[in-house]
């Protein structure tokens, strides 16, 4: 995900400057392969005056680990918002997606009381560490001892009140104006390990999230008028004169987030089977046509390639313009995209593209479920392909940009992104390892589109989506590791390319090529003996073609294995050899510069040299431009 308004800020930025399942599911209709640990069930009552809500209910937890527990950990996620100095606000603003750490209006979320069993139980909260560890500025990673020892497979009711306040709209939770956002606005358990341990961590400026699965059982509350965009099985009652109470039911899910605004228009649509529900504000009715054509093409075309969508439901909310911080974001079962109202007419592929991408989040991270915090590549990367395979299978060379006669591929942007402005560090590393989030977004989103392009290029696409559509449902539920991955492509590509793929992972994974020598010598009469000297400098290793272009216009074609990091190459030819060539079609995509990739026997024609430097400013100012 590019999460908040940054993704649509990344898109509009760089195409801009490029161009001067069935609808009543029950829990029990869920596929079997995962299991419940953690799930909520609670009684919502929404204050717009306040933009609070007030909640109770139950948190059913069942320790799935070998080990006997003596304590639970809690994420409270809006606690980031409850002053300027919490972990998420303080430090520099190059880490946060709104480049803003300026709170106009604050949020928290308070637990009122929490008891084993029933509500007249001993309040266990009082015995909860009063800060993240380490941290007497941030509340939101809490550590609550148990009174009594959970052992192995045995299950827990918690009973919770609790009030979340939101803030004013900042990143992806807040109101503006009659918007209200509502994510990660509930105590949330960290995720159990199966050592027995947990997997807690307070809320970074550049990490997302990690949950186990369990089944979401939401009644909210809200006065007549509001419309509520949420996950799951409806079911809409009228409890009381000026009240509207909506009824939400989501199985296997480790999130879930809704969305409260006055004027909402909904659309419902029946697409592939699935209900897609649009949720958009006045003006913005061709943006949810082009959503809803983008949907139909996306929830047909990534079933294909990663398996089934695993809900009946798919709920879209495009918010307003005055809340774009809440845009660009993927929740189970709910995506967020966004986009001012023009944009169907400007020629960019914005909304696409954002729809694109989020969709592609139900897989990865949402099906899948890895931590998004220590291993974003694993869904952010893995999406990124996914959006930039979309564009380009249902827009062509125009994927980023199309009008006035010009074409502008997003696939090209990325590539240029990924080889000019990210590093050539592991990609599997925690998000919290980056210095802004332009650098994250260069090298997770843009650089892992670029090396999985470019193993769809040298090992077979087709081989590439085997590879993904393996991994995709032999880790549906499972949290799983980049060695998952590895193992996928290894089973489907090969061992060559496992191996690059566990270099880029888990070390300084990069690869530049270079032909430095060329000399042609006339042996006889139509016989010239050509010397070619060519480099392969980095970790990755990669077989590419040799071009030779001949004085009479002949072209030869060599392949190159490039085990060894030097090769001399002697050629008979019936010309001499005019230019010599690495990789002209292009397909090592992560290469960091193409700019020594050919050599001339003479000085080359100055219009060349002039195309060279003009090809290498467009990438240098492209990669510029990143938010």
């Amino acid at each position: 995900m590019l999460r908040s308004r940054n993704r649509l800020r990344f898109l509009l930025r760089l195409f801009a400057f490029a161009l001067a399942f069935t609808p009543n599911t029950s829990f029990a209709d869920l596929p079997t392969q995962g299991r419940a640990v953690a799930s909520y069930q609670f009684s919502v009552h929404f204050n717009p005056d306040t933009h609070s809500i007030h909640a109770s209910g139950t948190i059913s937890f069942t320790n799935t680990s070998k080990r006997t527990l003596s304590e639970l950990w809690f994420h409270l996620y809006p606690n980031a918002f409850s002053n300027e100095n919490t972990r998420f606000l303080r430090g520099n603003d190059a880490l946060r997606r709104s480049k803003s750490s300026k709170l106009l209006g604050r949020g928290n979320l308070e637990i009122l009381k929490l008891t084993i069993g029933d509500v007249n139980g001993t309040d266990i909260w009082m015995n909860a560490d009063a800060t993240t560890p380490g941290d007497p500025d941030d509340t939101t990673d809490r550590r609550v001892p148990l009174p009594e020892p959970l052992g192995p497979n045995q299950t827990l009711d918690l009973h919770v009140q609790f009030v979340t306040n939101l803030p004013f709209m900042v990143e992806r939770m807040g109101w503006v104006e009659d918007f209200h956002a509502f994510t990660q606005w509930f105590p949330k358990l960290a995720r159990l390990e199966p050592d027995g341990s947990w997997r807690h961590f307070a809320y970074e400026p550049l990490s997302e999230f990690s949950a186990d699965f369990g089944n979401y059982d939401i009644t909210i509350d809200a006065p007549e008028g509001y419309g509520v965009a949420a996950p799951g099985d409806r079911f809409v009652t009228n409890t009381s004169p000026g009240h509207v109470c909506s009824h939400f039911r989501l199985g296997l899910a480790h999130d879930f987030a809704f969305f409260m605004a006055k004027r909402f228009i909904e659309s419902e649509h029946l697409v592939h089977g699935i209900l897609v529900r649009i949720y958009t504000p006045p003006g913005h009715q061709r943006n949810a046509n082009e959503e809803l054509d983008t949907l139909a093409f996306g929830l047909e075309y990534f079933q294909e390639l990663f398996g089934s969508y695993p809900y009946g439901q798919l709920i879209v909310v495009h918010p307003p313009d005055v809340a774009a911080p809440a845009g660009g974001m993927e929740y189970p079962g709910l995506i967020v995209t966004g986009g001012p109202w023009y944009l169907p007419w400007s020629g960019f592929r914005s909304i696409a593209a954002v729809s694109l991408h989020e969709l592609a989040h139900q897989w990865f991270y949402g099906v899948i479920a890895n931590d998004e915090a220590k291993f974003p590549v694993l869904d952010e990367g893995l999406a990124t392909w996914a959006e930039l395979e979309g564009l380009s299978k249902m827009f062509g060379q125009g994927s980023a940009f199309s009008g006035f006669g010009v074409t502008v591929s997003a696939t090209a942007i990325a590539d240029a992104i990924g080889t000019t402005r990210s590093d050539a560090l592991a990609l599997a590393r925690p998000a919290t390892e980056f210095p802004s989030f332009s650098a994250m977004a260069a090298t997770i989103y843009a650089r892992t589109g670029a090396l999985l392009n470019t193993f769809a290029n040298v090992y077979g696409k087709e081989k590439l989506q085997r590879a993904l559509r393996l991994y995709a449902n032999s880790e549906r539920f499972s949290h799983p590791t980049p060695d998952s991955l590895i193992a996928a492509v290894e089973t489907e590509m090969g061992s060559a390319a496992a191996k690059n793929l566990r270099v880029a992972m888990y070390s300084n994974g990069w690869v530049d090529y270079s032909a430095t020598h060329l000399a042609s010598r006339n042996e006889s009469a139509g016989h010239w003996l050509t010397s070619v000297n060519l480099l392969r400098e980095g970790t990755l290793q990669f077989p590419v073609q040799v071009s030779l272009t001949l004085h009479n216009g002949q072209v030869l074609h060599r392949k190159w294995g490039a085990e060894k990091s030097e090769a001399w190459l002697n050629i008979a030819t019936p010309s001499p050899v005019d230019v010599i060539a690495i990789d002209t079609e292009s397909k090592i995509e992560v290469e960091t510069n193409r700019m020594n990739n050919a050599v001339w026997r003479q000085s080359p024609p100055r219009p060349i040299a002039l195309l060279d430097r003009l090809s290498y400013s467009v990438q240098w100012l492209l990669g510029a431009v990143m938010p």
